[in-house]
């Protein structure tokens, strides 16, 4: 018998599986068997490239002898290492958490990057 109170082709109840989809960090589907999508890791990879293009243009703008652009080059480098092995280690089925890896994670990256320099140098002299 239909309810009288529903409103005719009404959805039905989100499931507990879909349920906060506003709390995630990411646009990627909750259900494991969705096709794989590319477009939030390629969104990811465009943001880091936003933050990583300008960074090392200005640092290679600066009249220090390229000291700066060194740290932000390395940072650079090795975040594309991360970025390399986490497409290669994961495949098609990258989670969220490491989207959010690619698309966050240069800034400490280059934090660290700086830190250990700065150590490096000071143990050296």
């Amino acid at each position: 018998m239909e309810n009288p109170c529903q409103a005719p082709n009404a959805e039905p109840l989100e499931s507990s599986a879909t349920k906060h989809r506003s709390f995630r960090l990411t646009s990627r589907s909750a259900s494991p068997d969705a096709r794989f999508s590319v477009e939030p890791f390629r969104d990811a990879i465009v943001f880091t490239l936003v933050q990583q293009v300008p960074l090392l243009m200005l640092s290679a703008l600066l009249l220090d002898g390229g000291l700066v652009f060194k740290r932000v080059a390395i940072a650079s480098i090795a975040f594309c290492i991360l970025t390399l092995v986490i497409m290669v280690r994961r495949g098609p089925n990258i989670p969220d958490t490491d989207i959010l890896l690619v698309k966050w994670g240069y800034l400490p990256v280059l934090l660290v990057t700086c830190i250990l320099w700065m150590v490096a140098s000071a143990i050296m002299f």
